[in-house]
């Protein structure tokens, strides 16, 4: 496990990318087939979520990062 872009955590990079791939994966077998839109409003939701989830991990990665590099460089 290492440090990714933006010092987060490679693994929610991952997640991030597992997560679009999943979406078109469940859209194409599931929404389109049965022609459901509370499945595809549900799907939307959950990635929506998911992806305010990864902001907010990247806001706080960077906040952190910030504090570290000023304490550093002020000695």
């Amino acid at each position: 496990m290492g440090i990714g872009r933006y010092g987060g955590d490679e693994r929610s990079d991952q997640l991030a990318t597992l997560d679009r791939r999943v979406f078109m994966l469940e859209v194409y077998d599931r929404v389109l087939p049965s022609r459901s839109v509370p499945t595809l409003v549900g799907l939307v939701i959950l990635a929506g979520g998911l992806f305010v989830f990864k902001a907010g991990w990247m806001l706080a990665a960077h906040a952190c990062l910030h504090a570290s590099a000023d304490f550093l460089t002020r000695g």
